[in-house]
């Protein structure tokens, strides 16, 4: 029955879903942000690495291509290098799209870039980095990883940078232009 669920309602119908039915039983939903707007990504480089001029200009296309791809409920992160998108993903999940770009591709200057889905429910199902994020892009070698700030939750954040630092990616916060 759940394979059946899934099959026919994508991740963000599910989940808004959820939502309005606890709504509609009397609950309150929150987000994490709400209880804890510390976990929020702000705005801008976060920790000592510091992405370059082109890096800021490839994640302003991963940004529109994660946008793009969020828009279709197929994922919240691309992968990109210069002016190509090297990867999406996919329900797999962003460790296995990872480790797969980096087995296709040179992932020396490519950047892990996560949007919030146009459509997406904030308050359940907000895009997050952490630890493991940083030591992923460490072990396949890519340079950085960019979250939208304020759309984005960022875990254990002081640990996130120290390790970040320790391994030369660039943590930053992407703002989305209005």
């Amino acid at each position: 029955m759940s394979r059946l669920v899934f099959k026919f309602f994508k991740d963000d119908a599910l989940l808004s879903s959820l939502v309005h039915f606890f709504e509609r039983e009397g609950f309150d939903v929150v987000g994490p942000h709400d209880l804890m707007p510390s976990l929020l990504m702000p705005a801008g480089v976060m920790g000592n690495v510091k992405p370059l001029k082109k890096d800021l200009e490839a994640i302003a296309l991963g940004a529109c291509a994660a946008q793009s791809h969020g828009a279709q409920d197929r994922g919240q992160g691309v992968i990109v290098s210069g002016t190509k998108i090297l990867a999406k993903e996919t329900s797999k999940g962003t460790n296995a799209m990872l480790k797969s770009a980096a087995k296709k591709h040179d992932v020396s200057n490519a950047i892990l870039v996560k949007m919030m889905k146009p459509q997406q429910e904030r308050r359940v199902d907000l895009p997050v980095i952490g630890r493991e994020t940083i030591e992923k892009l460490s072990t396949y070698g890519y340079k950085g990883v960019s979250l939208e700030a304020k759309n984005g939750l960022i875990l254990e954040k002081e640990a996130v940078i120290k390790e970040a630092n320790e391994k030369n990616i660039f943590v930053y916060g992407y703002k989305r232009e209005t």
